[in-house]
């Protein structure tokens, strides 16, 4: 059966967790040590660029690019 719930990534040492509701783990039987299967919904397009500026830095303000030779791409 598919479970879709929200839920946040939380540290765990220097890893990182997720919480099953208890709903969930009673609805579908899960008990400890059971292995479940995870899909990762990528996060949006906005808020990926916001987190490669944050690591990269900006680049407002920079001349933009210009080709040294015409026949390069």
């Amino acid at each position: 059966m598919v479970s879709c719930f929200p839920t946040k990534i939380r540290r765990v040492g220097n890893s990182f967790g997720i919480i099953i509701p208890r709903e969930t783990i009673s609805t579908e039987g899960l008990e400890e040590n059971d292995v479940v299967h995870i899909s990762i919904w990528a996060k949006p397009v906005d808020r990926r660029h916001r987190h490669l500026r944050e690591m990269a830095g900006s680049f407002e303000g920079l001349p933009g690019f210009e080709r040294d030779r015409e026949d390069r791409y």
